[in-house]
């Protein structure tokens, strides 16, 4: 399959964003799981919001295989209810006598057993772990959306608050959409509630001419300040003139020395603009 580039999956608004998601990563990650682990019956996407060494507002994503139709959460992450968790050995689990590696295994399995155990890196272990990287790296979108910029627009509000990034997955996270096997093909199932008002969210995202448009308070602030500097135009250009008009003067006092001044053009706008100011 070749890999999906990432300017086709991104959408205008958030509500966009989910359903490309859903379209171009979850469901096709899905099917590829489902034809490489036949005991996969469904598969959920999962998201939480918390800090993670960058972004308060971080969004990080998950996938949870289930060995039946109709998974609950949070009970989906243990052993006992899903075939499909993985189960830590350890790395010389092989090398061990069998009666040590009976006791070690149930202690695995009792580990898994337990909800609080599941953490956000147990998919990379266990046996479908490997068929899930190659799955992600396949699509060419291991995760999809960049975790502190469009994933946080598009599923924030489907996500729990105030968790932490020390809480367990059962704690931290919320299902969005459980993909299902189907005799052809797959169905899918959006399971989460937004948690804020959508949209609210979705129209600032919007750009539509009516929202690039000044209110009636900015026009009015606006054609004021306007005015102010008209009015402060003329009166620096009335300065201007009597400055000039002094000039004027000036000049043709010195010309003159007591002598009948001659009667020139800038010394008529000179009285003239003296006028004008006494009047004013």
């Amino acid at each position: 399959m070749k890999a999906i580039g990432y300017a086709k999956l991104y959408g205008a608004t958030p509500e966009e964003m989910r359903a490309m998601c859903l379209r171009y990563y979850v469901e096709p990650l899905a099917r590829m799981l489902f034809r490489r682990i036949l005991a996969a019956q469904s598969l959920i996407f999962a998201v939480a919001q918390y800090w993670n060494d960058e972004a308060d507002d971080a969004v990080h994503q998950l996938v949870v295989l289930c060995d039946h139709r109709d998974p609950k959460w949070p009970d989906c992450l243990s052993y006992a209810n899903n075939k499909l968790v993985p189960i830590e050995l350890p790395y010389d689990f092989d090398q061990l006598a069998p009666e040590d590696q009976q006791w070690v295994r149930d202690e695995a399995i009792a580990r898994a057993s337990d909800v609080e155990n599941y953490s956000r890196y147990s998919a990379d272990e266990g046996p479908y772990g490997a068929a899930v990287r190659v799955a992600q790296q396949t699509l060419g979108v291991r995760g999809f959306f960049d975790d502190n910029d469009t994933l946080p627009r598009a599923f924030a509000p489907f996500c729990k608050k105030g968790v932490s990034q020390g809480m367990s997955v059962s704690q931290s996270y919320l299902p969005y959409a459980v993909v299902r096997r189907e005799e052809r093909g797959i169905s899918t199932q959006i399971v989460a509630e937004p948690a804020l008002d959508l949209a609210a969210l979705d129209e600032p995202l919007r750009a539509t001419p009516e929202l690039l448009l000044p209110t009636q308070n900015e026009l009015a602030a606006s054609l004021a300040m306007l005015q102010q500097h008209q009015a402060l135009r003329h009166r620096l250009a009335s300065l201007l003139e009597l400055v000039s008009a002094a000039r004027a003067l000036d000049a043709a006092d010195e010309e003159t020395a007591g002598a009948q001044p001659r009667v020139t053009a800038p010394l008529v706008r000179a009285i003239t603009v003296a006028r004008k100011a006494r009047e004013s």
